[in-house]
């Protein structure tokens, strides 16, 4: 019986609270985003994974290659370390 008016009582005590006016523009101000600085590991998050196992298969191939590095240029310019990758099946 209480846990079905602890939402009820919840609204109520929210609705007195703030009197039934919302002030919107200081909610704009407190929500706003404000970008500062660039976030450079922003690209290794997880949703990412698909960007992070196409670098991988740049640089450990995948199975049947006998290439070294094989998303990479040979043209000498690149200096390619990794460690810990296998290819992919």
């Amino acid at each position: 019986m209480i846990r079905r008016q602890l939402p009820l009582v919840f609204c109520m005590l929210l609705l007195i609270s703030c009197n039934g006016r919302i002030d919107r523009e200081a909610l704009v101000r407190r929500n706003s985003v404000h970008i500062t600085s660039i976030d450079t590991l922003g690209s290794l998050t997880v949703g990412n994974g698909g960007l992070l196992t196409a670098v991988a298969m740049m640089c450990a191939g995948y199975d049947g290659c006998r290439q070294k590095n094989p998303g990479f240029p040979k043209d000498g310019r690149w200096r390619i370390r990794w460690e810990g990758l296998l290819p992919l099946p």
